[in-house]
C-alpha cells in the first residue's frame, strides 16, 4: 500500500513538472522586463507609490483604521473613496514586511501564481483536457499584451488580470462545497476592488459573457443547479465585502463623474480590423521593425493607426501568444471540417450560440465606443467615467485561451507529438515575451525613478511622521521630501489635465488665517457635504482648527459620514468577520480529522 501511495505521488509530482515549468519561465521573464530599466520604471508607478507610502504612514500612525482623507495630496483629498487607493490590499499589506516595490512586484506573482494555478486546475478537473493542453491555457493568460503592457507602466490595479482563471475554477469546482467556494469568489472580487481594479471587474464581466457559451458548446453537463446556486452566493458574498469601498466610491463619484467620451473616427469595419491588429500585431510588427533598421519607436503609430486613438502602446497592445494564434487558426480548419460531419444542433446550443454572438456584439462595441449597445450602456453610473476603451479587446483573451487549449487538446490527446507540440508552443510564447526586450523605454515612459520611494519608505516604516507646514507646488513624491502638501493634483479623478480640480488654497502656509479659513481643502466636502455642511473645495474654517491639527498630522479628522455608508461599513465588516471565521473554524475541524486519524493509525 505505501509503495502504491508513493507511486501516485510520483505519477502527480510529474504532471506538475510542465505546468510548473511554464510558470517559471514566463512569470520569470515578465518580472524581467518589468524591472529591466531599474531604477527607472514606468510613469504610472509614480502615481501609486508614493500612495502607498502615503497610507502606509497612515497606517503606522493610525492602525488599520479605514484613511478617509489625505492631507498630503492636492491640499485635501479622499483616500479611501478613491477608486484608485489601495488600503485594503495585497501590497499594502506586503508593506509592513517589504518595501513597496518589492510589494508590487510579489502581489503581482502572487496573483499571476493564483491565477495560473486556478485556470489549469479548471482546465484539468472540469473540462477534463490533457495536461499539456491545461498548461499552455494557464500560460496563456499571462503571457499577453494586456497583462505584461499594463504591468509595465505600472497599472496597479490590473494586476489581477490572471484571478479570472481562479474564478472560473471557483464557479465550476466540485472539490469544495458551494459555500467555501462562494467566500473565495468574495473575497478575490473584494481584493480587486480595494486595488483600483474596477476596470478589470468590467472586463472579467464581459468576459465571462462570452466564455460561459463557450464552455456550454463544449461541456453542456457542466451547467447545472449548483453553478447557478455558486454564481448568485458568490455574488452576494462580493457584494456585502465590497459594498463599503463601492459606496464611498460612488459617494464621490457622484460630484466628480469624470464623463469622457471616445470617439476613434472609424467606421464599424475598420474598428474591427483595428482590434485583430490589436490582438496579433505585436507579433509581426516588431520583428519587422528590428530586421529592417526601422525606428522602434514609431512602433506606437502603428496601433494608433489601427484603433483611431493616440493612446500609449500599453493600452492599444493587446497582443495573444503566437503559440495562441497558431491554435486558433488550426481550431478554425478543425471546426470547418467537422461541419460536414455534423447534422443538426440541439436548442440548449443554440440558445448558447445566442448568448454568445449578443456577448460578442457587446464587446465589440464598447470596444469601439459605438453601436447601438454601446450608446444604450454608455450613460450608465461607472461606464460613463471609463474611457480608452480600446482596452476592452482583453475581453477576448480568456475565450481565445479557451478555445486554443481545446483546440490543442482535441488535436493532440491521442498523439505522441503533443509534448513536442507543447514544447514549440511554449517557445514561441517565451519569444513573444522577448521582443519587448527591445523596446526602447522611452516607449512604455519609464521615467520614475524608484530611489526616492525607496529611500522614504525605511523612514516611515521606523515611525517617522512629520506635520505638513505649506501648500507648495510639487510633486507627489517631493511631498514626503519637503513635508509640504502639494497643490497640483496628479489624480486622474479630477481629469487627466486637473480641468475639474479648483482648489481655493493658495501657495504658502498652511496655518495662516484668511477671512475666518486656513489654507488647506476641508476633504469631506468631496464626499459627505451635506453632512458636514460643505461643498467640494470648501477650506478648513477657523472653528475646525482642532480637526485640522489631526490632518496635518496625519491623524483621521472627526468627519461625519452618511448613515448608508456606515451601514455599509458594518456589512463589510461583518462578511469579512464572518469569513475568516469560516475558514478558522474549517483549518481546526480539518486538524482535527487529520490527528483522528494518525492517531488511530498509531493504536
Amino acid at each position: 500500500r505505501q509503495e502504491s501511495d508513493f507511486m501516485r505521488i510520483s505519477v502527480r509530482s510529474k504532471e506538475y513538472i510542465v505546468p510548473a515549468l511554464y510558470l517559471t519561465v514566463t512569470l520569470g521573464l515578465i518580472v524581467f522586463i518589468i524591472n529591466r530599466d531599474l531604477p527607472k520604471v514606468g510613469h504610472d508607478y509614480g502615481f501609486f507609490l508614493p500612495r502607498l507610502l502615503d497610507t502606509h504612514l497612515h497606517h503606522k500612525v493610525n492602525g488599520l483604521a479605514v484613511q478617509w482623507y489625505t492631507a498630503n495630496f492636492g491640499a485635501g483629498t479622499p483616500a479611501y473613496p478613491n477608486p484608485q487607493y489601495s488600503q485594503y490590499s495585497l501590497p499594502q499589506f506586503l508593506m509592513f514586511i517589504i518595501n513597496p516595490w518589492l510589494a508590487l512586484m510579489l502581489s503581482l506573482v502572487t496573483y499571476s501564481v493564483i491565477g495560473f494555478a486556478g485556470f489549469y486546475m479548471f482546465l484539468r478537473d472540469e473540462m477534463g483536457w490533457i495536461s499539456a493542453a491545461c498548461a499552455l491555457g494557464a500560460s496563456f493568460i499571462l503571457a499577453n499584451g494586456f497583462f505584461v503592457e499594463h504591468a509595465i507602466v505600472g497599472h496597479v490595479g490590473f494586476q489581477h488580470f490572471p484571478l479570472l482563471g481562479v474564478i472560473l475554477f471557483l464557479i465550476f469546482t466540485k472539490r469544495l462545497g458551494v459555500l467555501p467556494a462562494c467566500i473565495l469568489i468574495g473575497l478575490v472580487i473584494g481584493m480587486i476592488v480595494n486595488q483600483a481594479g474596477f476596470v478589470i471587474l468590467i472586463i472579467f464581466v464581459l468576459s465571462l459573457l462570452i466564455t460561459f457559451p463557450l464552455i456550454y458548446l463544449i461541456r453542456p453537463d457542466m451547467f447545472n443547479r449548483r453553478l447557478f446556486a455558486t454564481l448568485l452566493t458568490g455574488g452576494l458574498f462580493a457584494t456585502l465585502l465590497s459594498i463599503s469601498k463601492i459606496s464611498a466610491v460612488i459617494a464621490f463619484m457622484r460630484f466628480f463623474p469624470r464623463v469622457i467620451e471616445d470617439d476613434y473616427g472609424q467606421t464599424y469595419t475598420q474598428g474591427l480590423l483595428g482590434m485583430l491588429r490589436q490582438l496579433t500585431g505585436f507579433n509581426f510588427i516588431v520583428p519587422y521593425y528590428f530586421f529592417t533598421g526601422r525606428d522602434m519607436e514609431e512602433i506606437p503609430l502603428f496601433f494608433q493607426e489601427g484603433a483611431g486613438a493616440q493612446f500609449g502602446i500599453w493600452e492599444t497592445n493587446i497582443s495573444l501568444s503566437p503559440g495562441l494564434i497558431f491554435l486558433l487558426l488550426l481550431g478554425l480548419a478543425y471546426w470547418i471540417i467537422s461541419l460536414k460531419t455534423r447534422t443538426g444542433i440541439s436548442r440548449g446550443k443554440a440558445i448558447a450560440v445566442l448568448f454568445l454572438s449578443l456577448a460578442v456584439w457587446l464587446a465589440i462595441d464598447l470596444t469601439l465606443a459605438q453601436g447601438w449597445l454601446y450608446s444604450f450602456l454608455k450613460p450608465l453610473p461607472v461606464l460613463r467615467s471609463l474611457h480608452a476603451n480600446v482596452r476592452y479587446t482583453s475581453v477576448f483573451i480568456f475565450p481565445s485561451v479557451l478555445l486554443g487549449a481545446f483546440t490543442f487538446h482535441k488535436v493532440f490527446k491521442k498523439k505522441k507529438t503533443g509534448n513536442s507540440a507543447a514544447f514549440v508552443i511554449g517557445i514561441a510564447t517565451v519569444l513573444m515575451l522577448c521582443l519587448y526586450l527591445g523596446i526602447p523605454e522611452d516607449i512604455h515612459v519609464r521615467n520614475f525613478k524608484l530611489r526616492s520611494a525607496l529611500a522614504v519608505y525605511p523612514q516611515i516604516d521606523a515611525g517617522w511622521n512629520f506635520t505638513l507646514q505649506n501648500v507648495a507646488e510639487i510633486t507627489d513624491m517631493e511631498v514626503f521630501l519637503e513635508e509640504d502638501s502639494n497643490i497640483a493634483s496628479q489624480d486622474p479623478m479630477f481629469g487627466y489635465e486637473g480641468e475639474y480640480f479648483n482648489p481655493k488654497v493658495t501657495l504658502g502656509p498652511i496655518m495662516e488665517l484668511r477671512a475666518g479659513h486656513y489654507n488647506l481643502t476641508n476633504p469631506a466636502g468631496y464626499v459627505f457635504p451635506k453632512e458636514n455642511n460643505l461643498q467640494p473645495f470648501d477650506l478648513f474654517r477657523e472653528d475646525q482648527k482642532a480637526n485640522l491639527e489631526l490632518f496635518i498630522n496625519h491623524r483621521q479628522p472627526n468627519f461625519e459620514s452618511s448613515s448608508w455608508q456606515k451601514f455599509a461599513d458594518i456589512l463589510s465588516f461583518s462578511a469579512v468577520v464572518v469569513s475568516v471565521l469560516y475558514f478558522l473554524l474549517a483549518v481546526i475541524k480539518e486538524s482535527m480529522r487529520s490527528l483522528s486519524i494518525y492517531l488511530n493509525k498509531r493504536t
